[in-house]
């Protein structure tokens, strides 16, 4: 697996990029037949999104994609789709996503977060005109229709985990939500588009403890380490 940090894609010489891209037109084909269906479901819509932008983006099965991702410094979770880290991370980084946007956060194309990058590329017209009435949301809804769609992406993640016997009781946590983590006090601050969670110390000791214990992964805590029974 790569870090949980974002790193820029280098172009580096003689990198296949149609490997690197390889999930980007099959998400577009799927995306097409998808709009022009006349049975359209919500389901359907998150099928694609999991199945092309997320999954054969960020875990692919073919080596060659893989080895492409790697060069091309972009993250690749290299381990078996069976394991459950996977499924936690593609959890955060939807928590990830909803906050951006429900914050108004810049959201790229290509982005390096599990989720972002599926979605960011899907245009405002699709997303007020198709999904909005896919999801029954009234003409005036303020909500960006991606919303529902991310909070289907998370209840897929938690139906992953759970087959795979992860217990989720509590998952996602919530920006704010505060609690103890080994020992050290501390509040939910926001996500990592790699699936991490990042805190903040609620006292000075709390914050020298909170930084030694997280500089393996850059300030963020992985998901699967947190006990939700300890947070409120």
């Amino acid at each position: 697996m790569q870090p949980d940090s974002p790193t820029e894609f280098k172009g580096k010489q003689g990198m296949d990029r149609g490997a690197f891209l390889g999930w980007e037109p099959r998400m577009r084909t799927a995306l097409d037949q998808f709009f022009v269906a006349s049975d359209k479901t919500r389901d359907g819509f998150v099928d694609v999104l999991w199945k092309y932008g997320i999954l054969d983006r960020i875990a692919p099965n073919n080596q060659e994609e893989i080895t492409a991702r790697i060069e091309g410094s972009r993250p690749v979770f290299e381990n078996s789709r069976d394991d459950p880290q996977l499924y936690w991370r593609i959890l955060y980084s939807a928590q990830a996503a909803r906050q951006a946007i429900e914050n108004g956060w810049s959201i790229v194309v290509n982005s390096n977060s599990y989720v972002i990058g599926a979605i960011s590329g899907i245009n405002q017209g699709i997303r007020n005109g198709t999904l909005a009435k896919l999801y029954s949301m009234p003409a005036d809804d303020t909500v960006d229709p991606l919303i529902p769609a991310i909070d289907d992406i998370v209840n897929r993640a938690k139906r992953e985990l759970e087959s795979r016997g992860q217990e989720t009781t509590g998952h996602p946590l919530s920006p704010g939500a505060k609690g103890k983590w080994h020992d050290i006090s501390v509040t939910v601050d926001r996500f990592t588009g790699q699936g991490g969670i990042w805190f903040e110390a609620q006292t000075y000791k709390d914050h020298t403890m909170l930084v030694g214990a997280t500089i393996e992964n850059r300030g963020a805590v992985m998901p699967w380490e947190v006990d939700t029974r300890n947070f409120q």
